[in-house]
C-alpha cells in the first residue's frame, strides 16, 4: 500500500485530519481554531484601554467625567459599586469554569458539559444587556441638544456617566466571558468520551459572532465619545460659570443612564448569590430616583441581595438554583471521596490511620444519603437536610480534626452545607485555580477552637 505523504501538511491540517479520524463528524473545530480566537480575545485587550485593568475605571479615559462632585448621587459612589461588582462578576465566571475543570478531570463530562453551557446562557445574557446598554440617548452619535442653563448641563453629564459606567461594566463581563468559555472549551478537545458531551461547531460559531460583536461595538464606542465629547465641549463654552457643588443638586426622578447602571447592578448582584459570592452595597438608596418604574422593576430583584433572600428555614427554591446547590455539594463529595483514599493508602502501613479512614467512611455514607434525600428523592425538606449534614458533619470532626488539612476540609463542608440550607447567605468564595475549596482563611493546625467558634455562628442563623 502506497504511504500518503504529509510533510507539505501544516499543523493545522495535520490536526484536523487527526480530529476527523478520532471523532469523525462530531466536531469539525479544532484545537487552533479555538487558540487563534483565544488569541484575538487576548490581542482585543491588549489595544483597547476599555478592556484593561488599568483603563477600565479609569475616570480619566471617561467620555466627560465631571470635576465638581455631586452631592447625594455621588458618581464616585457608582464608580465603587461598578467596581466591586465587576471584580465579584469575573470571579464568578471563573468559579464556573473551575468546576467544569474539576468535573473534566474527575471524568464527570455531563456536569461539566453542564457548566459549560450555563456560561453559554451567561454570554447569551450580556450579548443582550450590552446592546441595550449601549442603545441609549446618552452613547449616541447624535448627541442631544443641551441649552445653556447649568443645572441642565450637570445632568446630561450625570446620565452620560452613569450610561457608561453600566456600558465599562457589560464590556468587561463580556470580554471575560469570551475568554472562560473558549479556554473552558479547548479542555473538551483533548479525548473522544469528552467532546461528545458538547456541540463544539455550534458553541465556536456563535462565540465567534460574538466576538464580532464585541469589535464592532468597540469600534462605534470609539467614535462615540469623540463627537459626544465634542459636542459637550461646545456646550460647555456657552455655560455660565459654575460654582463648586452647586450641579445636579435637584434630580430628576427618571434618567435613563442611571437605571441602566442600576440594572447591571442588580444583574450581576443576582449571579454572586447564585454562584455563592456575596455582593455587599452599603450605598443603596431608597430614593424616589432609583429604578421607581414598573418595566425595570420587573427586570431584576432588589439590588441589596439580603433584602429579598427566602428565610433560611424556607423549604422550596427554583430549580435552577436547586441544580447548583447540588453541583457544589458534589464536588464536596468529590473531594471528601479523593481525601478518603489517601488515607486508605496511609492506613495500609500506619495503624494510626485506620480509626480516621472508618470517620471519613462514615461521614462520606451519611453525606451522600443526606443528597440522596434531599437532591434526588427530593423526601427531606433544607432544615433536615441541614441537620444530617452538621450530625455527620459533628462525630467526624474528633477524630479527623487532628490529622493534617482535615480541620480545613470540615469547616469549608459545612460552610457548603450551611450556603445551600440558606440559600446562599453564607458566603462561599470561589475554587482556586489549583482545584483546592478555600472558603474562608486557612484553618491553622490548632484548629479545634475554631471550629468551636464557628459552631457557635452556626447555631445563630
Amino acid at each position: 500500500m502506497e504511504l500518503l505523504d504529509y510533510t507539505c501538511l501544516s499543523c493545522d491540517h495535520i490536526e484536523l485530519i487527526l480530529i476527523l479520524l478520532l471523532y469523525g463528524d462530531n466536531s469539525m473545530v479544532t484545537l487552533a481554531q479555538i487558540n487563534q480566537l483565544l488569541q484575538s480575545c487576548d490581542e482585543l485587550k491588549n489595544k483597547t484601554d476599555i478592556l484593561k485593568a488599568s483603563g477600565k475605571w479609569s475616570t480619566a479615559k471617561f467620555i466627560y467625567f465631571p470635576e465638581v462632585s455631586i452631592k447625594k448621587d455621588s458618581l464616585n459612589d457608582y464608580l465603587s459599586q461598578a467596581i466591586q461588582t465587576d471584580r465579584q462578576t469575573l470571579k464568578s465566571f471563573e468559579t464556573s469554569k473551575s468546576m467544569a475543570l474539576d468535573f473534566l478531570q474527575k471524568k464527570k463530562y455531563s456536569a461539566a458539559a453542564s457548566k459549560l453551557q450555563e456560561l453559554m446562557q451567561e454570554l447569551t445574557v450580556e450579548h443582550s444587556f450590552l446592546l441595550d446598554t449601549f442603545n441609549s440617548t446618552q452613547l449616541t452619535k447624535k448627541p442631544t441638544v443641551t441649552s445653556s442653563d447649568l443645572q441642565e448641563f450637570g445632568n446630561v453629564v450625570h446620565d452620560l456617566c452613569c450610561a457608561e459606567l453600566a456600558f465599562r461594566f457589560n464590556i468587561s463581563a463580556y470580554h471575560y466571558l469570551l475568554t472562560t468559555i473558549l479556554s473552558t472549551a479547548k479542555e473538551f478537545l483533548t479525548s473522544e468520551e469528552k467532546i461528545q458531551h458538547v456541540d463544539l461547531d455550534s458553541l465556536y460559531a456563535d462565540v465567534s459572532n460574538k466576538f464580532e460583536t464585541l469589535k464592532e461595538v468597540l469600534a462605534e464606542y470609539e467614535e462615540v465619545k469623540i463627537i459626544v465629547r465634542g459636542h459637550l465641549d461646545d456646550v460647555k463654552k456657552d455655560l455660565p460659570p459654575q460654582k463648586s457643588g452647586t450641579l445636579n443638586e435637584s434630580r430628576k426622578p427618571v434618567n435613563e443612564g442611571k437605571k441602566k447602571l442600576r440594572n447591571s447592578i442588580k444583574r450581576a448582584s443576582t449571579r454572586s448569590l447564585t454562584y455563592g459570592v456575596r455582593y455587599d452595597d452599603p450605598r443603596e438608596e431608597t430614593s424616589s430616583d432609583s429604578l421607581s418604574d414598573e418595566e425595570a422593576n420587573k427586570e431584576t430583584p432588589a439590588t441589596n441581595p439580603e433584602s429579598n433572600l427566602p428565610e433560611p428555614h424556607q423549604t422550596d427554591t427554583t430549580s435552577e438554583n436547586r441544580n447548583l446547590k447540588r453541583t457544589e455539594f458534589e464536588l464536596a463529595l468529590g473531594i471528601l471521596k479523593d481525601k478518603l483514599d489517601k488515607l486508605s493508602k496511609k492506613g495500609e502501613t500506619d495503624k494510626d490511620y485506620k480509626k480516621a479512614k472508618a470517620a471519613a467512611m462514615n461521614l462520606l455514607v451519611a453525606l451522600t444519603q443526606a443528597h440522596k434525600n434531599y437532591f434526588i428523592d427530593k423526601n427531606s425538606d433544607l432544615a433536615t437536610f441541614k441537620k444530617d449534614c452538621m450530625d455527620a458533619i459533628k462525630p467526624a470532626r474528633e477524630e479527623l480534626a487532628n490529622h493534617r488539612g482535615w480541620s480545613e476540609f470540615l469547616l469549608n463542608l459545612t460552610h457548603v452545607v450551611l450556603s445551600i440550607a440558606t440559600f446562599g447567605l453564607v458566603n462561599v468564595a470561589s475554587v482556586l485555580a489549583t482545584g483546592r475549596y478555600r472558603f474562608i482563611p486557612t484553618v491553622k493546625t490548632d484548629s479545634e477552637q475554631k471550629l468551636d467558634e464557628f459552631a457557635t455562628v452556626v447555631n445563630s442563623l
